[in-house]
């Protein structure tokens, strides 16, 4: 019979292997979603509302190796020049265009490397519960930006991505997907409690609160903007659906139609991480 010590033991084992899984499984979406892009369509041109992919896939792997590697686990960093590079907090957007971004074969091996010490700490054992947590937060971090890569390349008018672990549905079983979710209004909490291992882009102050909410609806999938551009032009074409943002806000009415919510800025630049 297992004692608690052994059981906790062996829960940690069980709970490192699969965050080990999670890493492997990130960057591995990662390279897969650039693969098929040539060094041209790495940089890509200049929107507002993307970022250059060879600058964005050596981003994620700078978020991870800062996080999890120097501010968890002490580490030297990977490479001098990364926080001039990568920190998307300082380096201005439209700048990341011209920086001196390494080569794709030394953005590939930067990926690697960091990605192998990182899974190299967690195989040691014995991670703290820091590590742990900026282990995940690196995987999480990661699978957003794999929708963002995602989206630059429907932005670009390029090919869908190909990941070796998706199987591809029939034709047949794919098609539009119309309705709303309905949401009902209630009592819900707001916040996160001291005892949950990960909270994630949510201040923990250890007293959550419960907040108040009505009931409404949203669209169950994501839609083309032509879907909601008529609400967005029905003021004469004074107010159009465009890279910068919208002037307004659209909701669907308990009737089925779109209206208006005014007073409202919705912009793209919202949108980057």
């Amino acid at each position: 019979m297992a004692t608690g010590q052994q059981a906790a033991t062996d829960s940690s084992v069980k709970r490192d292997a699969m965050l080990a899984a999670w890493v492997r499984d990130a960057r591995q979406r990662t390279l897969e979603v650039v693969a098929d892009l040539t060094d041209e369509q790495l940089m890509g041109p200049q929107l507002r509302i993307v970022n250059p992919l060879l600058w964005e896939i050596g981003h994620v792997t700078w978020f991870q190796e800062k996080w999890a590697l120097r501010h968890a686990g002490g580490q030297a960093p990977v490479r001098a020049e990364g926080d001039s590079l990568y920190d998307s907090a300082a380096i201005a957007h439209d700048s990341r265009w011209s920086l001196p971004l390494p080569s794709r074969a030394d953005t590939f091996a930067y990926m690697t490397t960091v990605r192998d010490r990182v899974l190299e700490r967690i195989e040691q054992g014995n991670l703290t519960e820091q590590e742990r947590y900026f282990i995940t937060l690196g995987v999480f971090h990661e699978d957003m930006h794999t929708e963002a890569f995602t989206y630059t390349r429907q932005t670009h008018g390029w090919s869908a991505p190909v990941f070796s672990a998706v199987q591809v549905a029939n034709s047949g079983e794919t098609g539009p997907l119309y309705g709303d979710a309905e949401i009902p209004g209630g009592r819900f909490l707001l916040g996160a409690l001291p005892e949950e291992p990960f909270v994630f882009d949510i201040p923990c102050t250890g007293s959550p609160k419960l907040g108040d909410a009505g009931c409404g609806a949203i669209l169950i999938i994501g839609c083309r903007s032509s879907r909601i551009a008529p609400c967005c032009t029905s003021t004469g074409g004074k107010r159009k659906l465009t890279a910068t943002g919208w002037d307004a806000d659209c909701r669907r009415s308990s009737n089925g139609k779109w209206r208006r919510r005014p007073n409202r800025r919705i912009s793209a630049k919202n949108l980057r991480t």
